[in-house]
């Protein structure tokens, strides 16, 4: 199916709304390519999880291809239920990460193949490695996924142990921020060390502090452009902002990402400027919260058919202000407190929140922020990390705001266990209720009404 069409099929690609997020297809492409060629010409390729920073990997002339990505590229293209039958028959478990499931999946089957790419990889598949980096945080498959690779890929394998404090903790504490910078530091070095190793080339700290500063600017635009989709109409959805999370998240470092971001926040204010909305009658303002359903973005558009924009989400980095000075004898550890005092800003501190967690009180947040009338969950059967405290957010925002929540129940990269017919039965329902309550109805009643 071509990008953008949207038959009356079980899935379909989204229709994007910006002409920044229709380069995104380009863009995609040239990256797989550069990593094969990288890989053909015998020059280092790194499988990296997201929290490697591709600042260092661009520094040390690293090509990079993340299987998170190739997880939802996979599923976008619908090429990822084969790979994650392949992981399921070499007994990895269906409850595991469906990114993993596709990458442990392709790499068997790389194996099956002599090392070839299998045919009908998406982009071309994934560039074959020379070394698999990982960190500790976020979830709870990455330190052993990368491990499980080898399994099937004998090749060294580095895990970068990123911490940063729990949420009950004063994270602006000097003692604590000189805690956690200090250990991440000293983790950072080791990959640096680890790299060189890989490369047999010493890091060039001049070109890694030119990274960080293009990696700041493209930063500090990406900013700008969610800060403008406050505006009424919203000038980009939803769908939009995930077709271009790649470059923030794999790609930073490169003046092209710059120049990406620059010209994404001159189109987006030029939208507000001129109130031009994502669809003709912005009649409400929807909150995406988790992964979206990769392998039918469409969904997005079906809510739009009833004049439904999706102004803001929850996941994903929506780019940073702050920005530190960059010390070109010590990048590592700027590299270290840019990313360190950038989750500070991002943090709602505890004492500071209403609902005593970030997701809660996130959600709050940007339902204030961005007009929000109803906010949609993807309750994402294979991470855990996303999923957990859903209920209470919806009970928060309930309790709190009054703003009518519903789920999604499904998988980000697993088609499998969707059903279209039935997820917009429920979403038909609840668009129903967004105007009940805008009519003045209770949102209590109507939830007691349908037994909920």
């Amino acid at each position: 199916m071509a990008d953008g069409d949207t038959k009356n099929t079980e899935t379909s690609k989204a229709v994007r709304s910006t002409d920044s997020a229709k380069k995104i297809n380009k863009i995609l492409k040239d990256y797989y390519a550069a990593s094969h060629a990288a890989s053909e010409a015998g020059k280092p390729v790194a499988w990296c999880m997201a929290g490697i920073p591709p600042e260092l990997l661009n520094a040390m002339g690293v090509e990079s291809v993340f299987p998170e990505n190739f997880g939802t590229v996979s599923a976008a293209t619908q090429t990822a239920v084969p790979f994650i039958e392949k992981a399921e028959g070499d007994s990895f478990s269906v409850d595991i990460c469906s990114y993993a499931r596709i990458g442990l999946g392709y790499a068997s089957t790389v194996r099956d193949l002599g090392g070839k790419t299998p045919p009908e990889a998406a982009r071309g598949g994934m560039a074959y490695p020379t070394m698999l980096i990982a960190p500790t945080s976020t979830c709870d498959p990455r330190y052993k996924w990368f491990h499980a690779f080898r399994r099937y890929i004998d090749i060294p394998v580095c895990i970068y142990d990123n911490q940063m404090p729990p949420d009950d903790v004063d994270c602006r504490d000097p003692h604590v921020a000189e805690h956690y910078i200090d250990h991440n530091v000293a983790q950072m070095r080791t990959l640096v060390r680890f790299m060189e190793e890989c490369t047999g080339q010493n890091l060039n700290k001049k070109l890694l502090a030119t990274t960080l500063d293009k990696a700041q600017e493209a930063e500090l635009y990406f900013h700008e452009v969610n800060e403008l989709r406050k505006a009424i109409p919203s000038p980009m959805p939803s769908q939009d902002f995930f077709a271009v999370i790649a470059p923030s998240m794999y790609m930073r470092g490169t003046q092209e990402v710059v120049d990406f971001f620059r010209e994404m926040r001159d189109e987006i204010k030029e939208r507000v400027d001129k109130g031009i909305g994502v669809i003709p009658v912005e009649k409400y303002r929807l909150l995406w919260g988790g992964i979206p359903l990769w392998f039918n973005m469409g969904i997005f558009n079906y809510f739009e058919s009833m004049g439904a924009v999706f102004a803001i989400e929850t996941t994903y980095g929506h780019g940073n202000k702050i920005t530190v000075e960059i010390d070109e004898k010590d990048p590592v550890k700027s590299l270290v407190e840019k990313n360190y005092w950038n989750m500070v800003e991002n943090r709602i501190e505890a004492e500071e929140g209403e609902c005593g967690t970030q997701q809660a009180d996130r959600f709050m947040e940007y339902v204030r922020d961005y007009a929000i009338d109803g906010v949609i969950m993807h309750n994402t059967r294979s991470c855990r990390a996303i999923s957990i405290g859903q209920q209470h957010t919806k009970n928060i925002l309930r309790n709190y705001l009054k703003i009518p929540a519903m789920f999604i129940e499904t998988d980000m990269g697993d088609a499998r266990s969707y059903s279209d017919a039935q997820t917009k039965m429920r979403i038909n329902a609840f668009m129903e209720t967004i105007e009940a309550v805008r009519e003045g109805a209770d949102l209590d009643d109507i939830a007691a009404g349908a037994g909920n």
